[in-house]
């Protein structure tokens, strides 16, 4: 067995952990996102599940994310994240079991604040052939192993002037950067935690 394969005491020791996270209350004052931080297991392994966003959206086109968007009038944030994953994957909330969500992210520009849902997503097979992608939203989707990841010589980070270090994962060529990969990382920690 994997070190980090999605059996029901791993599963539930990642809730446990989610569990503890004080999460604030959605802010009226900014607007909130969320997206799905969707696991699934690939062949005995804990994958992300990935999309390469499509080339025709006005915002972020061709980059590399989670599903997710803007929380709708009277939604939550776990509520937006599954609808939204609908909207672009086609995968139903029936086929996702929520673990927890993080703190919220500022984006770029701190004018929006971004909630990460981790959700398990239970499908044998999660491809651009089963999967009902949006071509508005999604090019393609692929998944990227947790060994994968947490191998160093994956990890690499990009640093700016003003000393900020944000994580950069380079893994079958996929770039994953900016918000992606710093809640990425922060669910790498979860994870690992789960299996001590």
């Amino acid at each position: 067995m994997y070190k980090y394969s999605l059996t029901l005491e791993y599963c539930s020791k990642i809730r446990q952990i989610l569990g503890s996270i004080v999460t604030a209350p959605v802010s009226s004052k900014r607007k909130c996102a969320a997206v799905l931080v969707p696991l699934v297991s690939c062949q005995g392994q804990t994958h992300v599940l990935l999309t390469r966003r499509s080339r025709f959206l006005s915002q972020h086109k061709g980059q590399v994310s989670f599903p997710g968007g803007i929380l709708e009038n009277g939604e939550t944030p776990v509520d937006a994240a599954l609808r939204e994953t609908w909207e672009e994957l086609g995968i139903s909330q029936a086929h996702i079991s929520v673990l927890g969500r993080l703190i919220s992210f500022p984006d770029r520009s701190r004018k929006m604040d971004i909630v990460p849902v981790i959700g398990h997503v239970i499908l044998d097979d999660v491809t651009n052939t089963t999967l009902a992608i949006n071509p508005n939203e999604v090019e393609y989707v692929f998944t990227v192993s947790v060994e994968d990841l947490q191998n160093t010589t994956n990890q690499f980070y990009t640093e700016f002037k003003d000393v900020t270090r944000l994580p950069v994962f380079i893994v079958d060529g996929e770039r994953i950067w900016g918000l992606t990969a710093t809640v990425l990382e922060t669910v790498l920690h979860i994870l690992r935690e789960a299996t001590e």
